[in-house]
């Protein structure tokens, strides 16, 4: 029974992890924004107390010809991308300055781990009925 206790803590806890990956200005321009190319026109270095952090400066035009550059500090280097790396940017058509760098790979860390907390729940939930002679 506490087997099933914990794998049931690991399902929830995989779900609010899975929901909560991406942030509610992502899910809403994935929804509604718009799509264009851009690309990392820099990496800026941020230094404060011995921790050194390096952010792109993604740069693209909208469709209405307008050029948005901006630091993207929700988007952390890792070393793989560099400058002049080509990106997909999906923005807001009423105010292109609120826009995200689109990520296929934290989409589907966020599909997986929302997989995994329901196969959790419900193998949880399953041993717990076994285990009382429910099932």
């Amino acid at each position: 029974m506490s087997d099933a206790i914990i794998i049931i803590i690991v399902g929830i806890v995989a779900l609010l992890i899975g929901f909560n990956t991406l942030p509610a200005k992502k899910k809403k321009l994935l929804r509604d924004g718009e799509e264009v190319d851009g690309e990392i026109s820099e990496i800026v270095e941020a230094t404060s107390d011995e921790v050194t952090e390096y952010f792109p400066v993604v740069r693209f035009i909208t469709r209405k010809n307008q050029i948005v550059e901006k630091i993207v500090a929700d988007l952390l280097i890792s070393g793989v991308v560099q400058e002049g790396a080509k990106v997909k940017v999906l923005y807001q058509p009423e105010n292109p300055e609120e826009f995200v760098v689109k990520s296929a790979k934290a989409i589907w860390i966020a599909r997986i781990l929302t997989i995994v907390g329901i196969c959790a729940l419900l193998a949880g939930a399953y041993l717990l009925l076994k285990a009382q002679s429910i099932l």
